[in-house]
């Protein structure tokens, strides 16, 4: 379109130039003599063969991108470098950046007062880098205050919360490997605008009183929270009584939990949760390693103990990788959750004998008609001749087609041991 009117050029630009992956499109507007192409084992790889003036930057200035995502390189070490020299801001209508590792502290000199969504996903290898990148994750909110989502992989949780406390509109929160402060965690509390928040906790875990007359968590829809052990996770939903979450998932970090203390969780989800707004539900338990004698004793849940959850008759997508059910219980749970769209119950393939079986299928396929996904281990050793027959599961068109993967022999299903997934 850009070529053919002239009234179009400027509207095409602008599309075409609003999301753009790497640095390396707006590098290549920059003069042909500054630049050159060199091909490494990663592939095409720019670099500059000459400094960088003021003047080499007016196209690139021109084409103002709203989004970018990018992994820095040294081309984005001399764009920072330069930019900072010239005092110049080359990407003032910037709304969104994701970055990974990049090697220069210095990208806000180039960044405009628009930006509202940063990534930053940083492994740090040494102490030198580090430092670099602790002196601008610092200086966030002095250059962006009005930051509304931020993502951070690896930073220390002092820094963190400190920096929290100057951001004062997110919305999102992306932290899953750093605890808060109670001083950060007490701030986003009573963030008015905080919709999504993924951080962890350990046991000690301390959710401070609200001193403030504003609702605690009142925006709050999506909570991703890892915690060492589950008397965390139980801390902080006993916080959230009046939040209307849609999306939860605990994942709980330690090896060895007891029946018990799962039962208490899921009775502290079924008492703090609103049974109304919640449509996605997942626990997991997620072990940061494996003892050399195995996981032969990881507590499992039956249906009886998750019967607090099935008062929640939104959900649509579930996810319990530490039940262990039977048809029975197959049937319970398909008909206390209709509306699901993805059920997930795989844990650790080798710990159990497989109870569900065709009839299970069956029970799915009579009561989840919108079912879509699912990952589940079925014991196709019993009732195989009686229910491949009758196929139960032609009931549920999309079921049919999920299970369309499964060997047949002679016009009957394949008995297998491990089953389906």
């Amino acid at each position: 379109m850009a070529r053919t009117c002239r009234a179009f050029r400027d509207p095409a630009n602008d599309y075409l130039w609003s999301e753009v992956d790497t640095f390396a499109p707006l590098v290549k507007c920059m003069p042909r003599d500054l630049w050159k192409e060199e091909n490494r084992r990663t592939g095409p790889f720019l670099v500059f063969i000459r400094p960088i003036v003021s003047s080499d930057f007016r196209n690139f200035m021109e084409k103002n991108p709203h989004k970018i995502t990018s992994t820095p390189d040294d081309v984005y070490a001399a764009l920072s470098a330069a930019a900072a020299a010239g005092d110049l801001t080359l990407l003032p209508n910037l709304t969104y950046l994701s970055l990974l590792e990049p090697t220069s502290p210095a990208i806000y000199t180039f960044l405009g007062p628009k930006l509202a969504e940063f990534n930053l996903f940083v492994f740090l290898r040494d102490r030198s880098a580090g430092s670099l990148h602790h002196a601008f994750i610092a200086s966030l909110p002095e250059h962006y205050s009005a930051l509304r989502s931020l993502a951070i992989l690896d930073a220390p949780g002092q820094l963190i919360s400190d920096v929290l406390r100057g951001l004062p509109n997110l919305r999102m929160l992306h932290i899953p490997r750093l605890c808060l402060e109670p001083e950060a965690l007490a701030h986003i509390m009573h963030l008015r605008h905080l919709r999504s928040l993924s951080f962890k906790s350990d046991e000690s875990l301390t959710v401070p009183k609200s001193t403030s007359n504003l609702p605690v968590f009142g925006a709050l829809r999506d909570l991703t929270h890892e915690s060492i052990g589950a008397e965390g996770a139980m801390k902080l939903l006993q916080r959230m009584s009046r939040c209307p979450l849609v999306r939860v998932q605990i994942i709980i970090s330690v090896i060895w939990t007891s029946h018990a203390v799962w039962c208490r969780l899921v009775q502290t989800l079924s008492a703090y949760l609103s049974h109304s707004s919640l449509t996605d539900l997942q626990i997991e338990n997620r072990p940061r390693f494996v003892p050399n004698s195995g996981l032969s004793g990881l507590a499992r849940l039956t249906i009886v103990d998750i019967r607090p959850l099935l008062d929640f008759s939104n959900i649509s997508r579930l996810s319990l990788a530490i039940l262990d059910l039977d048809d029975d219980g197959m049937e319970e749970l398909a008909k206390a959750f209709p509306r699901l769209t993805m059920l997930d119950l795989v844990g650790e393939p080798d710990l159990l004998q497989p109870q569900i079986t065709l009839c299970g299928l069956a029970a799915i396929a009579r009561h989840c008609s919108e079912i879509m996904k699912l990952y589940i281990t079925v014991d196709l050793s019993k009732n195989t001749e009686e229910h491949s027959r009758s196929k139960p599961w032609a009931l549920n068109a999309r079921l049919t087609l999920l299970l369309n993967e499964i060997e047949h022999g002679t016009g009957a299903l394949t008995a297998r041991s491990r089953g389906l997934r």
